[in-house]
């Protein structure tokens, strides 16, 4: 017998998760694929859609507390809070890219999919120079403050057609050094001249192309 629309039996009852405590388990039916599952649960779910577009609309049209008269025009009535509230709902977080200009100003804001965007990887290299000599008790000794230092950088995420894919690009294929300003979750930055010595791209989704990059220093880098 079926109650309420439920299929009867056990076997037919699907689990509301793919994996429990990070470990695969069983699932039947049940897409096991984060992607899938999102489309299962959500793109399917006429429901699910209705409330996620509800309170994504809600937060797009609350007033925006920001000081930045710019700043507010940019993320208010362009999508861009939308975007990043249904990401929030159905992902758990939510990123955006900030486009500066020349003079360091907030130009563009782009929400980008939580589950196309990877973290970034950074090596501070250090050679050292050994000056062991007998005296040392049979101990390395290392010159302080000698040898090359270098950082090394590797992303990945998801390109949006910008200037900064554009210009990011056109260094690779030309060999040449840019400026770059690192930027991290803690505010920290790091600043200094980069050659691309890798850039690859991934298939395209709905004008979106995943990017794989390396980046190695050339002089100084300043941290802040």
């Amino acid at each position: 017998m079926a109650w309420f629309g439920w299929k009867s039996g056990r076997a037919a009852a699907r689990p509301a998760l793919g994996r429990v405590g990070g470990v695969a388990r069983p699932v039947g039916e049940w897409p096991q694929g984060y992607e899938a599952q999102v489309r299962a649960g959500y793109c399917a779910n006429a429901i699910a859609q209705r409330a996620v577009k509800l309170v994504a609309e809600g937060v797009e049209g609350a007033p925006l507390d920001a000081g930045d008269a710019r700043l507010r025009a940019l993320a208010g009535g362009r999508g861009v809070l939308e975007a990043v509230a249904a990401q929030l709902l159905l992902h758990g977080n939510a990123f955006v890219q900030v486009l500066r200009d020349g003079n360091g100003q907030v130009v563009e804001l782009f929400a980008l999919r939580p589950e196309r965007v990877r973290t970034t990887q950074l090596s501070v290299n250090g050679e050292a120079v050994a000056i062991t000599s007998k005296d040392s008790g049979g101990w390395r000794d290392l010159l302080s403050g000698a040898g090359v230092r270098s950082v090394s950088v590797a992303a990945a995420g998801v390109f949006t057609g910008s200037a900064a894919e554009q210009r990011v690009k056109a260094s690779a294929l030309a060999g040449t050094l840019d400026d770059y300003r690192l930027t991290f979750e803690s505010g920290e930055t790091m600043t200094g001249r980069f050659l691309v010595t890798r850039l690859d791209y991934a298939g395209d989704y709905n004008g979106e192309r995943s990017y794989t990059l390396a980046l190695e220093s050339s002089g100084p880098v300043v941290s802040a």
